[in-house]
């Protein structure tokens, strides 16, 4: 639950590391955090 929520938040940076941690988060095993980091892109 906390890296869904961190992925979601990571949204609203524009900053280089917060856009790596999104990339990261894209890639994770649990699916509600991989859906978190993709909402971002809708």
């Amino acid at each position: 639950m906390l890296r869904t929520q961190a992925a979601r938040t990571l949204q609203y940076f524009d900053d280089p590391r917060a856009k790596a941690a999104l990339m990261e988060l894209r890639q994770d095993a649990n699916m509600r955090v991989v859906g978190a980091a993709l909402e971002s892109l809708l």
